[in-house]
């Protein structure tokens, strides 16, 4: 059985056994009183989806953003990310950020480098030439406040891998982001988005 934000559960505190709500398990446990990192959003694409929106609340430091078994629908394809500072109102369409994305082709010595400052989506992820482009994997690690964004991570995917490096001036807090291609949908794969939380 699931345990809910309402349910009282028995914690043993100072040898005493008594009665207390799951916001006080001393770490994740559904609680949203817990220090440390809590899932806050999940998507599996199911059927073809063009732009996918994932909530960065305000309660939470940082976050850390996963995609498995991702795939773009075609090859060649660009994962973007667009930044919202009015809830997905409306979002940044002017340059202003630094991009670097470092990918290296596997049994390969070259080493592709896609880097832009005049665009206003951030490139997460410059997909090689697989056909499908099934199995692409990132882990990103971000950073949301009103001067500056950032977001350093690793993707993945059958033909190349690569280091991701973002990051943005801002003038506000951006509260949301759109995952979108340059083309096409996204066709199958799991995102996921964390909050990570200092202190209670």
């Amino acid at each position: 059985m699931a345990v809910t934000s309402t349910d009282l559960l028995m914690i043993e505190r100072s040898g005493t056994l008594y009665k207390a709500p799951v916001s006080e398990l001393p770490s994740g446990g559904g609680g949203g009183g817990a220090a440390g990192l809590t899932l806050l959003q999940q998507e599996t694409i199911t059927t073809n989806v063009a732009a996918i929106d994932f909530d960065l609340p305000s309660g939470y430091s940082r976050f850390r953003f996963i995609g498995h078994g991702i795939s773009t629908g075609a090859s060649t394809r660009q994962i973007r990310m667009n930044l919202s500072v009015d809830g997905g109102s409306t979002f940044i369409t002017t340059g202003d950020h630094k991009v670097l994305i470092e990918s290296p082709l596997y049994g390969s010595t070259t080493e592709t480098r896609s880097n832009s400052s005049a665009v206003g989506f951030f490139l997460l992820q410059n997909t090689g030439l697989s056909i499908d482009n099934v199995g692409i994997s990132f882990t990103v690690d971000i950073s949301s406040d009103a001067e500056f964004f950032t977001a350093l991570g690793f993707g993945s995917m059958p033909s190349a891998a690569g280091t991701i490096l973002l990051r943005r001036d801002m003038t506000a807090k951006a509260d949301l982001f759109r995952l979108t291609q340059n083309a096409d949908s996204f066709t199958a794969g799991t995102m996921s988005l964390y909050g990570y939380k200092e202190s209670v």
